[in-house]
C-alpha cells in the first residue's frame, strides 16, 4: 500500500494505491485547488501491475473520475461545471533504485472529458444602453491525454514526491488546468504482507 500528499502552487492531492495481490490493484485521489481555477474532485481505478525484472514495473489501470470547477476570467466572465472522465492509464517505472532510495515512474493517461455547466457574463443591451450578467447553460466533451513523471527519493518506506505533469485536450481548458503542474509531496509505502 502507498500513501502520497502532494502539494504544487494552486492545490493539493492526496492519494492511495493498494495491492488486492501479486498482480492485481486499486488507486483512488482526492485533489482541491484554488485561484484562478477553484476545482475540487476524486477518482477511482482498478488494474493490473506486474514486476519485470531489475526493479522494472509496468501497470495498467482503468478509472473513473468526478469533479466541480469553477474559473473566472480576465474579462469578468465565470464558468462553472460538474465534470466526470473515463480513463486509461498506463505506467512504467524502476522502484528500489540505490538501496531503496530512489523510485523513478513515467504515466500516461488517455481518456474523455464530459461536462455540464454554466457561462456567466455582463452582456449590454444597445437598446437600453443597460448592462446585466446573464449566464447561458453549456455541455462539452472532449479526448485528452495527459503525461506524467514522478521521482522520489528518501528511504526505504518515506521519501520526497517530485512529479510534473500536463494535460492536452480539446477545449478541456480550464477544466483540466492546461498549466504544466509541478507538485512536491511525501509517499510513504506499507508493507501490508506478512512474512
Amino acid at each position: 500500500m502507498r500513501l502520497d500528499f502532494d502539494l504544487n502552487l494552486v492545490g493539493a492531492t492526496a492519494s492511495g494505491a493498494y495491492a488486492l495481490g501479486d498482480h492485481w490493484g486499486v488507486q483512488g485521489s482526492l485533489q482541491g485547488m484554488g485561484f484562478p481555477v477553484s476545482r475540487y474532485g476524486g477518482q477511482l481505478s482498478a488494474g493490473w501491475f506486474t514486476p519485470l525484472g531489475n526493479n522494472k514495473i509496468v501497470e495498467v489501470y482503468a478509472g473513473a473520475s468526478v469533479g466541480h470547477g469553477k474559473w473566472d476570467t480576465p474579462d469578468l466572465d465565470i464558468y462553472e461545471a460538474l465534470f466526470q472522465s473515463y480513463f486509461v492509464q498506463a505506467d512504467y517505472g524502476w522502484c528500489g533504485l540505490a538501496n531503496s532510495h530512489i523510485d523513478i515512474a513515467l504515466g500516461v493517461k488517455c481518456g474523455y472529458l464530459f461536462g455540464d455547466g454554466e457561462h456567466g457574463g455582463y452582456v449590454n443591451n444597445p437598446e437600453t444602453d443597460q448592462t446585466s450578467f446573464v449566464t447561458t447553460p453549456f455541455t462539452y466533451s472532449a479526448p485528452f491525454i495527459e503525461p506524467t513523471l514522478v521521482f522520489r527519493f528518501g528511504w526505504e518506506h518515506l521519501k520526497f514526491n517530485l512529479n510534473a505533469s500536463m494535460t492536452f485536450g480539446q477545449e478541456t481548458g480550464n477544466i483540466t488546468n492546461p498549466e504544466p503542474r509541478v507538485g512536491l509531496g511525501l509517499n510513504y509505502y506499507f508493507n501490508t504482507q506478512k512474512d
